[in-house]
């Protein structure tokens, strides 16, 4: 396929302005597919301090492997997510599975 992506490019982004797929695409890459992993966790002291919310809140932490048309990896990334912030939505229905995030309106 090719050279890598340029690796500092993408993790030097600010994803508070920019998608992960748009950080990728700008570096000439094509994302195929990703798959994610959501689990409950607890956050600990650094994350906590990053948030502001105290050590020991509960969370949900998404691992998500991002791949190109190649099937190559090209990300990988954890978010730490407060519950008190995100409400994870699904449908469900005979033939397929439909899933939304969304920011919790207070």
């Amino acid at each position: 396929m090719g050279a890598r992506p340029d690796r500092a490019r993408i993790a030097e982004t600010d994803f508070s302005a920019v998608s992960l797929y748009a950080a990728i695409a700008s570096t000439g890459l094509v994302v195929h597919r990703a798959t994610e992993t959501l689990r409950p966790g607890l956050l600990d002291d650094p994350a906590a301090e990053l948030l502001r919310q105290p050590a020991g809140t509960p969370v949900f932490v998404s691992d998500r492997t991002t791949y190109v048309l190649d099937e190559s990896p090209v990300v990988f990334d954890r978010a730490t997510i407060l519950g008190t912030v995100m409400e994870i939505r699904t449908e469900r229905v005979a033939t397929g599975l439909s899933l939304r995030w969304s920011r919790l309106k207070h």
